[in-house]
């Protein structure tokens, strides 16, 4: 990875971490996902984050990148939270 690398998110699923991840590499910003065996290890835990880490100067776009997931991730989980019933 090109530059010092810095935190651009947290999180404290893996599954999220890499979609997460997924974005970012879509967008075309290299990310590397750091502390999935603690995290897994010690859910519970506030220091038992996964992180995601791109290169500092790629940080800025990096952010958009993350907020825009972010987002569509509420937004999906707010759909599926819907009191409409489902058709059969």
């Amino acid at each position: 990875m090109a530059g010092n690398p810095v935190v651009v998110a947290k999180y404290s699923d893996h599954v999220t971490a890499s979609m997460a991840k997924q974005a970012l590499d879509d967008a075309g910003i290299p990310a590397f996902i750091l502390g999935t065996n603690i995290a897994e290890l010690y859910p519970a835990m506030e220091f038992a984050k996964i992180e995601i880490q791109v290169p500092a100067e790629r940080f800025d776009e990096a952010v958009e990148v993350i907020e825009n997931f972010e987002a569509s991730l509420n937004q999906d989980q707010a759909d599926d939270n819907s009191d409409e019933p489902i058709d059969e």
